[in-house]
């Protein structure tokens, strides 16, 4: 019985996909992905100081680990309030407790 249903469908072959578009697309996926990341970041820090550019993914993640006290002397530069990005997280340094309390009152 199933092999007289089967025998009346017509198999065609699945199109092959190569290494090269699977390239192509995930490449494109990640360049997409950056951009959109890109856009957020720009989105949540509009207004605020802090550095002009950060990277995709890792943002200022190996600035600090090579060289800490010129990073966070960098942030303590852009005034009493500013913002960072590690890894995908961004995160506002402040100074001042004041400040910090009526971040923390508002969150």
């Amino acid at each position: 019985m199933i092999s007289s249903l089967l025998s009346g469908l017509a198999f065609t072959a699945l199109p092959s996909i190569s290494f090269s578009s699977i390239l192509v697309v995930t490449i494109a996926a990640i360049v997409v992905y950056a951009v959109l990341e890109s856009l957020h970041v720009a989105r949540i820090t509009a207004g605020i100081p802090g550095p002009s550019f950060v990277w995709p993914f890792l943002g200022s993640l190996i600035q600090m680990i090579f060289d800490p006290y010129p990073f966070w002397h960098n942030q303590d530069t852009y005034g009493p309030i500013s913002w960072n990005k590690l890894l995908s997280f961004v995160f506002f340094f402040t100074r001042d407790a004041n400040l910090s309390r009526q971040i923390f009152a508002t969150a």
